[in-house]
Order: C-alpha cells, then sequence, then structure tokens
C-alpha cells in the first residue's frame, strides 16, 4: 500500500519550514528517501481546503507516495475527517504531530491527536525547536516507517 506522511500543525504553526529545511527548496515537489519517492504538497488545508480535497481525489488514482501538510482544526466545520478518510483508502497515514507552535505556547490538544490515531500511526514531536531539528525527526519518522 502507499504511504502518506502528513505533517500536522495548525496555521503558521511550522509546518512550510520544517519541510523546506527537510527537502531544501520550496520548490521542489519529488524527494527520495532511502530509495522510496514521494510526491511533496506543501499548501495544507488550512490554506486551501478545496485545494487540498482536489489533490487528494487525484491522488487517490495516481501511483506513488506522499508528503503533505495538514491542520487537525475538527471543530470549525472543515472537511478535515472526510479528507483523511478518503486518503485512508489509498494510503497508509503516518501523522508526524508537531505539538507546539514555533515560539509560542499554542500545542496541539490531545483530542486532535486521539481523532488521528483512528485513521493511522502517529507521532507527537513534543518540542518546541528551530526547523532543521524539526526536518531531522520527521525524516527520522519517515525512515522508520517505510
Amino acid at each position: 500500500m502507499r504511504k502518506a506522511f502528513i505533517l500536522i500543525g495548525h496555521s503558521n504553526w511550522g509546518k512550510s519550514k520544517t519541510l523546506k529545511s527537510l527537502i531544501g527548496s520550496v520548490r521542489v515537489t519529488h524527494w527520495t528517501i532511502k530509495g522510496v519517492d514521494f510526491f511533496v504538497r506543501r499548501i495544507s488545508n488550512d490554506d486551501d481546503e478545496e485545494s487540498l480535497i482536489n489533490f487528494v481525489d487525484k491522488r487517490t488514482v495516481n501511483k506513488g507516495n506522499i508528503i503533505i501538510t495538514f491542520c487537525p482544526s475538527f471543530d470549525k466545520g472543515k472537511q478535515v475527517e472526510a479528507i483523511l478518510k478518503k486518503l485512508k483508502k489509498d494510503f497508509s497515514l503516518h501523522f508526524f504531530v508537531l505539538k507546539h507552535k514555533y515560539r509560542s505556547d499554542e500545542i496541539i490538544p490531545d483530542t486532535e491527536v486521539a481523532v488521528l490515531k483512528k485513521y493511522g500511526s502517529v507521532y507527537v514531536y513534543p518540542k518546541d525547536t528551530e526547523a532543521a531539528e524539526r526536518a531531522r525527526a520527521f525524516k527520522a519518522f519517515i525512515a522508520d516507517n517505510l
């Protein structure tokens, strides 16, 4: 089964900077680790929910593994669970949760983490660190789950 690695955080949480640090550029859309190729999508559902829904619909008919960013705002009337259900049909889901907003006291609530656990494996990154350190941890998480 194809794999989806999903970087979790709310708006302005550090998701994009983490991916930039992981991949080295904001323009690169393909990345390989341990011989496994991934399509990388940076635009999250908190940026453009409809665009992510369209992407998920297209990716379910195309081959390939993906890395995406995602906002788990389950209580805001968004289509968050619908997106996860669509992904779950075609992918093994692996969530890397940025528990802390970078340089802030805000955190991802345990209730949101619990919902993610219904759809796949979850790792909660427990620290408020720079993008490079978050990226190293995300890369290790991906490598460990291939």
